[in-house]
């Protein structure tokens, strides 16, 4: 991922790379690292650059915040399952989905802490994830694939978000954040 000179890029030895490039002459493209941290997990997905810290997610189960400039972890904080990719949602919330389980997370970019949670699977063992998610408004639609007996069933969700957003375990007492539409 790259913001202005700096590119940030990730490899599969668990390690993530901040490097400040400029454009020589003949086209030439020179970068001198910045700084490197060592994850417990390979990143998952797109790291996120913006102006003042990188969010990354790793498959140690963590999404993490490093400082820009000099690559200080600034907060740390776990999922509960493998992330497969981080998204932006608005200025104040990133979005993390699983791997494999059709599971979303918001978390706030601020401080880590969780803003919601949406887990398909919890209803449905056998529910896949089939749509990335998509932000609208102040909502978050995704598609989850529900294979019952007869054959399988494809149903939207909006989901809470910002000031409605119930964190984790409230979300749960209450029966879930999903509004399912068909």
């Amino acid at each position: 991922a790259a913001d202005g000179p700096l590119l940030v890029a990730a490899g599969p030895d668990e390690r993530l790379v901040a490097a400040r490039c400029t454009l020589r002459r003949r086209d030439r493209m020179r970068c001198r690292r910045r700084w490197v941290q060592r994850l417990a997990g390979s990143v998952a997905g797109r790291p996120l650059v913006g102006p003042e810290v990188v969010h990354v997610v790793a498959r140690d189960t963590h999404v993490y915040a490093f400082r820009r400039d000099n690559g200080h972890l600034v907060w740390r904080s776990a999922l509960g399952f493998r992330p497969g990719a981080l998204a932006p949602l608005g200025d104040d919330l990133l979005l993390v989905t699983g791997e494999k389980a059709p599971t979303l997370v918001l978390v706030r970019r601020e401080d880590g802490a969780p803003a919601g949670r949406f887990d398909a699977a919890a209803g449905n063992p056998a529910a896949v994830l089939v749509s990335g998610p998509v932000a609208v408004e102040n909502a978050v639609l995704v598609v989850v694939l529900t294979p019952p007996a007869v054959g399988p069933e494809l149903v939207a969700f909006r989901l809470a978000v910002g000031e409605n957003a119930a964190p984790p375990a409230a979300e749960e007492a209450a029966g879930g954040p999903a509004e399912e539409t068909r």
